[in-house]
């Protein structure tokens, strides 16, 4: 009896049991009771307390004690990589922000299961761009706040012929004439303004090339311009008389005119004097300085001396020019064709005529 207890004993003392791992990764290492194990395929152990460790780099080691109770056991083990975490932020607006090249949101949380050096990019139009390169170290936690970006300027140039003309961007005047100036990437509302000119008004882009704008002004057309002055004819019948001119310029090229005539001949005690009605087209400009016009008369006089007193009313075809002085200073130059009709009958006269209109 004594013999068989003692058998017993020692086969229990003897026996060994099966330990199973399922490793998740599967070569991960393993530690039993501080030894490692070379092959884990097979674990016998017998009945008792053991301290298991499973270790692998980049993740969270297992450490936990088991027991070993007259039976086999297994036992999955599923290691936590260890995760880096990582947070940008941007106080540039409207911009993007991408890591190796994929998009991701601002303040957006974004994990790492492996250490790396990633390539972080923040873009936005007309703006330098944010590149830099940054280590993620796993355990770690990171807030990165990227730079102010910059405005990237760019040359404009404005190219005109008129050196007193306004020019603005944006209502703000920055020079007269011509000019360059370095703006930052934007839409800028340009406008040209000069006394006598229709406005210049665009919108330009400055993006990632110079800009060059080259203007031209149209002058606006005179509605209205009085003008007044003297003149003197001398006629193949007439004789020489003085006048005095009235004109109206309409728009640009049209004239109206309306000249008083008034003559003493001392030698026959006779009077001469009316109105004329006149209008012209200029048709040959030089340079804004020569104008020749083509015109058409109206002629309302009245002939009087100690016998005879008729009036003398008439129809003349003119060619004239004008050769401008100073800017509302002109001299008149004028061959005039006209043909007279009287009491009883009718005459052609031809005359010369200078004078000298000023313009309000």
């Amino acid at each position: 009896m004594k013999a068989i207890l003692i058998f017993f004993l020692f086969t229990n003392i003897l026996h060994s049991y099966n330990l199973k791992i399922n490793l998740v990764p599967s070569d991960s290492k393993v530690m039993i009771n501080n030894k490692i194990l070379s092959d884990t395929s097979k674990i016998d152990l017998k009945e008792g307390q053991y301290q298991l460790k499973v270790c692998k780099n980049n993740y969270q080691c297992y450490d936990k004690k088991f027991w070993i109770i007259d039976k086999d056991i297994a036992l999955n083990i599923n290691l936590l990589p260890i995760q880096a975490t990582l947070v940008i932020t941007s106080d540039n607006i409207n911009s993007m922000v991408l890591i190796d090249g994929k998009k991701i949101e601002k303040g957006e949380l974004i994990k790492f299961d492996s250490s790396k050096t990633i390539n972080i990019k923040e873009k936005k139009d007309y703006y330098a761009e944010n590149n830099l390169k940054f280590k993620i170290d796993l355990g770690q936690t990171y807030h990165l706040n990227l730079p102010k970006m910059q405005n990237i300027k760019k040359l404009l140039t404005i190219n005109g012929k008129y050196p007193k003309a306004s020019i603005r961007l944006n209502g703000k005047e920055i020079c007269k004439g011509n000019c360059k100036k370095s703006l930052k990437f934007g839409k800028y509302n340009l406008s040209i303004l000069k006394d006598g000119y229709f406005p210049y008004e665009k919108e330009i882009n400055i993006t990632n090339k110079n800009l060059i704008v080259n203007y031209k002004l149209i002058k606006k057309p005179k509605a209205l311009q009085l003008g007044t002055g003297i003149s003197y004819l001398y006629g193949r019948l007439l004789g020489g008389f003085p006048e005095l001119n009235i004109e109206l310029k309409l728009k640009s090229k049209i004239n109206f005119k309306f000249d008083l005539i008034y003559v003493v001949n001392f030698s026959n005690d006779s009077e001469y004097y009316g109105v004329v009605l006149g209008s012209s087209y200029d048709v040959f400009r030089y340079n804004k300085i020569l104008n020749i016009y083509l015109g058409m008369d109206l002629i309302f006089s009245k002939y009087i001396d100690d016998t005879t007193e008729y009036l003398e009313n008439g129809i003349g075809l003119n060619l004239g020019g004008y050769i401008k002085i100073i800017d509302k200073l002109r001299v008149n130059l004028e061959l005039t064709n006209r043909l007279h009709y009287m009491y009883n009958s009718k005459f052609y006269d031809v005359l010369g005529k200078i004078g000298l209109i000023y313009y309000f």
